[in-house]
């Protein structure tokens, strides 16, 4: 009996911690769309692909024909200001 009680002890606290896990894990990685100024002095146009409840926003810099795309993303709880200072990298 005293085994069985044990099992299930580390069973429950094994499910509060996986579930724990979880909602903290869920509320990091939670998006937090805000609205990006353009950079004073950056030449870009912003952009926009539309989705099912949501927009994608952008910025995009033409450099003229025969530049390379490149896509940049930003890391996680972050916005696409914080890409400005590779544009010349």
């Amino acid at each position: 009996m005293t085994f069985r009680r044990f099992i299930v002890g580390m069973l429950a606290v094994a499910a509060l911690l996986v579930g724990s896990a979880w909602v903290l894990g869920s509320k990091l990685v939670a998006s937090a769309n805000h609205a990006v100024a353009l950079p004073a002095g950056f030449s870009a146009r912003g952009v926009s692909i539309p989705g099912v409840g949501h927009s994608i926003a952008g910025w995009w810099v033409d450099e003229g024909e025969g530049s390379p795309v490149v896509l940049l993303l930003h890391a996680v709880r972050a916005d696409r200001s914080t890409m400005v200072s590779r544009r010349n990298c």
